[in-house]
């Protein structure tokens, strides 16, 4: 996605194209899969997807992407967007003729769009994905699972952690405790009280909103679809660790045994790595702009509700669109 942008940005269509090419095939990858990890963001990746092969003139790859967002599909599936917006069917339509079908994809129509109009697409983005934090845990080994390999334990114990994690787990009366270990998971901060849905104005009220993509929301869901298999690697790795300090400790004494056990402790750390500029959410603008436009003027109001404008450039892109980005920060 951000790849396609920044060649469109740089005026390259056909790397864009390259680009949309890429979001057809991972899209088409994660609908195989049926896991829906791409659940939040398939309709915006289409919509850039079907604009780059509309503005390079491939309208059967265009009408693919568009006619996925407005139409339903084989055996009846919804489209992405439930309500989409008339200027999107409008543009379907149009390829439908222009390639010869009509929009349900049955009659042949036999006209072109040299009729069609230029199409301005607007991308807002606003605010930032909080980063990953780290939560320190303590997870108790119990004494039947003292001293087996961690392999054949991990997995068990990584579920516990995970349990402990979401404040799910609690110790049944009857277990007896071997030795807690100490373990880094990532989490994100808890989400706002109230959260700020962004009001966007593109050119007066011109623009029509086709979708809003949360990617705050995509990235927890994300870190929850993963978390399982996180908390079983940080597990055998704290397993290795205790193990090692309880074999220095056999070796060379107690205190060798501590210093190793606070080195272990210490050096564990959960992975908090994430893109520190992620938008919180994208939405896209469509609307109609005379031949020559050069700039729209973008209205939204800021965290504390204050109105705002600002003129936001916009670039032509082939022959049949022009977009713009605006961002928030």
């Amino acid at each position: 996605y951000y790849q396609a942008l920044n060649h469109l940005e740089s005026g390259d269509l056909e790397a864009a194209q390259v680009e949309a090419r890429r979001i057809e095939q991972l899209l088409a990858e994660d609908r195989d899969r049926g896991e829906g990890r791409l659940e939040e963001v398939a309709p915006l990746a289409h919509l850039l997807a079907g604009v780059i092969q509309d503005a390079c003139g491939d309208g059967d790859d265009a009408l693919i992407h568009f006619r996925r967002l407005v139409e339903r599909g084989e055996g009846g599936a919804k489209p992405l967007l439930p309500d989409p917006p008339d200027r999107l069917r409008r543009r379907t339509r149009e390829l439908a003729a222009a390639i010869g079908i009509d929009g349900t994809g049955n009659d042949r129509v036999g006209r072109d769009d040299r009729e069609a109009i230029r199409w301005a697409l607007v991308l807002l983005e606003d605010g930032f994905v909080p980063p990953r934090e780290e939560i320190r845990l303590r997870v108790p080994i119990l004494e039947e699972e003292a001293g087996r390999p961690a392999g054949t334990i991990g997995t068990r114990i990584g579920g516990r952690a995970v349990a402990i994690r979401e404040n799910r787990w609690q110790a049944a009366s009857e277990i007896r405790i071997a030795y807690w270990l100490e373990i880094a998971l990532p989490v994100y901060p808890a989400p706002r009280a109230t959260e700020r849905t962004p009001t966007w104005t593109v050119a007066g009220g011109e623009g029509e909103r086709a979708l809003r993509a949360d990617l705050e929301r995509a990235a927890r869901a994300s870190l929850e679809r993963e978390i399982g298999g996180i908390a079983l690697r940080t597990v055998v790795r704290s397993l290795g660790k205790y193990w090692a300090h309880r074999k220095v400790k056999e070796e060379a004494g107690p205190v060798a045994g501590a210093v190793a056990n606070l080195l272990g402790v210490a050096t564990e750390a959960a992975e908090t790595r994430t893109w520190l500029t992620l938008p919180r959410s994208i939405s896209a603008n469509l609307m109609p702009v005379p031949p020559g436009t050069r700039s729209l003027e973008v209205s939204w109001k800021d965290d504390g509700g204050n109105p705002r404008k600002a003129e936001l450039p916009v670039s032509p892109v082939g022959e049949r669109w022009s977009i713009g980005i605006f961002r928030t920060w």
